[in-house]
C-alpha cells in the first residue's frame, strides 16, 4: 500500500538524515502539488461552469428567435375578435338578471357606480322587444353592462354598453361620425359593435 508522501519524508528524512533545510524544501514541494491540483481541478470547474452558462445562453436566444418567427407566423387573436367573443358567451350563458325593471334610467341609476351613464341604445339600433332588466358582466375584463330585451316569440336580445377607452377595445367605428357599426355572425348569434360619445355598443341577437 503506498504511503502518503509527507510519510514518506518523514521516513526518508530518518532512513537518509535528510537536513533540516532539505525537509522543508519537500514539504514545499508537496505542498505547491497540492495547490497545483487544487488549481486544476478549479480550472476544470470554470470551464465546464462556463460551458454550460454558454449553453444556456445560446439555447435562450435561440427559443427567443423561434418564438418571434412564430409569432410572425401565426397572428395573435384582435381585440375585435376578442370582444364579439365575450359578447357571445354572455348573451348564450342567459345567466340571470340583477335587476328586474323596464326603465332604462332606473337601471342607470343602479349601475352608477361604473363611472357612466347608461343610454337607451334604441334610439341607435332597431331592437326587438321589450327591456326586463339588466346585470353586470365583463367584456375583456372590464366591468360592463348587458341589458336583456325579450321578444313575443321567446327570442332575446341583449344591449351591452361600457366606457369606451381607445387604448384597451382598440379602434371601434364611431356612430356620431356616421360610421357603420362593425357586425359578425358567431356561433349563430348576430353582433353589432360600435362607440358613441365615449360609450362602447353592442348587440347581440
Amino acid at each position: 500500500m503506498s504511503k502518503p508522501i509527507k510519510t514518506a519524508i518523514k521516513e526518508l528524512h530518518k532512513e537518509v538524515k535528510l537536513s533540516t533545510d532539505d525537509l522543508e524544501y519537500f514539504h514545499r514541494a508537496d505542498d505547491e502539488y497540492s495547490d497545483s491540483q487544487k488549481g486544476k481541478a478549479q480550472t476544470r470547474w470554470f470551464l465546464s461552469r462556463r460551458t454550460y452558462l454558454s449553453a444556456a445562453i445560446s439555447g435562450f436566444f435561440l427559443g427567443g428567435i423561434i418564438w418571434l418567427a412564430l409569432s410572425n407566423i401565426v397572428p395573435s387573436t384582435s381585440k375585435t375578435e376578442r370582444i364579439f367573443a365575450d359578447i357571445v358567451d354572455n348573451h348564450l350563458s342567459y345567466k340571470s338578471l340583477k335587476y328586474n325593471t323596464s326603465s332604462i334610467w332606473e337601471l342607470a341609476d343602479k349601475f352608477s357606480y361604473l363611472g357612466f351613464m347608461l343610454s337607451d341604445s334604441r334610439s341607435m339600433m332597431s331592437i326587438n322587444g321589450k327591456l326586463t332588466g339588466a346585470r353586470p358582466c365583463l367584456i375583456l375584463n372590464i366591468p360592463a353592462v348587458q341589458l336583456r330585451y325579450q321578444s313575443d316569440n321567446n327570442l332575446w336580445t341583449t344591449v351591452y354598453q361600457t366606457r369606451y377607452e381607445k387604448g384597451i377595445h382598440g379602434l371601434i367605428p364611431d356612430m356620431s361620425k356616421q360610421q357603420k357599426p362593425l357586425t359578425v355572425i358567431k356561433s349563430g348569434v348576430q353582433v353589432a359593435l360600435w362607440q358613441k360619445d365615449g360609450l362602447l355598443f353592442a348587440t347581440a341577437e
